[in-house]
């Protein structure tokens, strides 16, 4: 047994750790906000480009929550340093995901491991602890409790994006649904909180139990309204009337067709379609009955994966005469056509940054065929070019201008022609095409650069 003393001088350096931590996070606290910030916008676009209905929010930890938080647990810990508080700690920055159905879940897990390293993923299915968790009453609950998915992870960067020291702080993401959080909330505020009078009461504690089985069944109802809604639609061959619509759509054809793949970009299919009238039930089960989703395909299309965004907008580019006719046009009025040239090349290097991960796939194939020398020189060129309405341009710009224009015009790799299209029918707004065009071309031009310089 440890002498009086020992525990003393262990309770103060307890103490003076959980101070330090507490004065660190105080003067970090701004950074934490950052990379919530940060891993909020990350899920929230990938899910909206998905379809997956949802809601994201984020939060850090409030220094007076928090300091009654680490001194609750430091009987029970033995703190040597501030780090370990910080590894003790795990939520400090937070980003809850609430989906409408319970499916969606396993969606957004793989979207998580997209943008983020994952160190842990506890699932809480609400069953683990069966237990009034101290209480004076002797209710044990029959129905889940809590239940969610969490991942303790750190953001990963995106390509061509510079590592910052807040890059390295860790953020908790909860993922459940969002009858299931509102159930949570007010269980959280009655239990632990206490800022709901008679959070002790056992017959309130049974009837927030029953609220908890009624909210299973309601999760269910919802499961059905999702799928009755799809048949429905599909039935009276209403236009899809957003990326959402689609998304529950597809995920219905998905499984019912026995398809494996995952749908990643909806948002673009959906402006895509809707552009040349396939956005309603029938048009689009026209294209997916052929859909190709064959390995030779895929072999053509690559590096870029070939899933069923891609096909079905591959089927439209090669069946669609509208944009073929579009083509011919452009090309016998070329002299009025260098603004949109302009606009066009800058949004086709945006897309090649939002679909290849690694900045050399997508260089290396769009110089194949072409003199890399002469393409690195145009790329450096179109970064110090104006996009202000009605600036002219000399002859020797639109020379260059033309040759990158040409060089996706002319390309015979599907994954460019793909790009092209995409970026001809301007179906994203890039309202800060600068910036992001120079975050996917300047990285290689750094690098070739570097390369020059080692070589003299």
């Amino acid at each position: 047994m440890p002498a009086v003393g020992n525990i003393s001088s262990s309770t103060q350096k307890q103490e003076t750790v959980i101070e330090q931590f507490l004065d660190w996070y105080e003067e970090n606290q701004s950074d934490y906000v950052r990379i919530a910030e940060e891993s909020a916008r990350r899920l929230t676009q990938a899910l909206g480009e998905a379809g997956v209905p949802h809601k994201v929010e984020c939060r850090t930890k409030a220094i007076e929550r928090l300091k009654v938080k680490v001194n609750g647990r430091k009987g029970g810990r033995e703190y040597e340093d501030i780090n370990d508080v910080i590894t003790d700690i795990v939520d400090l920055a937070g980003v809850r995901v609430l989906v409408y159905f319970a499916s969606d879940k396993d969606r957004v897990k793989k979207f998580v491991n997209k943008n983020f390293d994952v160190h842990s993923d506890p699932k809480f299915t609400g069953t683990e602890i069966k237990g009034n968790g101290g209480a004076s009453h002797h209710y044990v609950p029959k129905y889940p409790g809590y239940s969610a998915d969490h991942y303790r992870a750190t953001l990963k960067l995106e390509e061509g994006q510079k590592a910052q020291p807040w890059h390295e702080f860790r953020v908790e993401i909860q993922v459940t649904t969002i009858l299931r959080h509102t159930w949570a909330e007010v269980g959280h505020d009655w239990n632990y909180k206490q800022l709901v009078p008679g959070g002790d009461d056992e017959f309130c504690h049974q009837l927030l139990d029953a609220l908890s089985g009624a909210l299973d069944m309601g999760e269910f109802f919802l499961e059905k309204m999702q799928q009755t809604l799809v048949s429905q639609k599909e039935q009276g061959d209403k236009p899809f009337r957003s990326q959402y619509d689609l998304g529950l759509f597809l995920m219905e054809w998905v499984a019912g067709s026995g398809r494996k793949q995952d749908l990643v970009d909806v948002q673009t299919l959906w402006e895509v379609l809707h552009r040349f009238g396939y956005h309603r039930p029938t048009k689009l089960r026209q294209i997916l009955d052929g859909l190709d989703l064959s390995p030779e395909l895929a072999r053509k299309y690559e590096p870029l994966p070939l899933n069923i965004e891609t096909s079905i907008i591959h089927s439209i580019l090669e069946s669609e005469e509208r944009y073929k006719r579009q083509r011919e046009l452009d090309a016998a009025k070329r002299a009025k056509f260098q603004r949109y040239k302009l606009k066009v090349v800058r949004d086709c290097f945006i897309w090649f940054g939002r679909l290849f991960r690694f900045n050399h796939k997508w260089f290396v194939l769009l110089s194949s065929g072409n003199d890399r020398k002469r393409v690195l020189e145009n790329m450096e060129w179109l970064l110090n070019q104006s996009m202000k309405e009605g600036d002219p341009l000399s002859s020797g710009d639109e020379r260059i201008l033309d040759d990158l224009f040409d060089i996706f015009a002319r390309h015979g790799r599907l994954a460019v022609q793909y790009v092209f299209f995409l970026a001809r029918l301007r179906v994203k707004t890039f309202h800060a095409d600068g910036f992001a065009m120079r975050s996917v071309v300047k990285p290689l031009l750094d690098l070739r650069a570097l390369e020059q310089r080692r070589f003299f």
